[in-house]
Formats: structure tokens, C-alpha cells, sequence
């Protein structure tokens, strides 16, 4: 994977059509990489929308 990749709602963010719960998703996500928390972080990432597809939009 590349910093550059593109999957999931990524591409509807960089449009501004994400919405609001992504934004909260992101938002949980810099919280719990701040705060040190893997056990929040591994549950967040077990999540199907971070999960990184087969293919990617490049």
C-alpha cells in the first residue's frame, strides 16, 4: 500500500461527500492513536470501512 492509495469513503471525503459520521470515525481514530490506546484502535480497525479492499483506487 501507498501513501497515495485510495479506498473506501477516502475518495468521497477528498470530494467533501463523506459526511459527518466519517468525520467522527477520523476524529475516534487521532484520539485513540493519541491517547495510546490499542484496544480502542484494534476494535475501530476491525471495522469493515477501514478494512483495505483487494483493489484500490489509484
Amino acid at each position: 500500500m501507498l501513501p497515495w492509495d485510495v479506498w473506501g469513503r477516502m475518495e468521497d471525503a477528498c470530494q467533501g461527500r463523506a459526511g459527518d459520521d466519517y468525520d467522527d470515525l477520523l476524529g475516534a481514530i487521532a484520539a485513540s492513536c493519541a491517547a495510546d490506546d490499542l484496544e480502542a484502535l484494534s476494535a475501530l480497525y476491525s471495522r469493515p470501512v477501514l478494512r483495505v479492499p483487494d483493489e484500490l483506487i489509484c
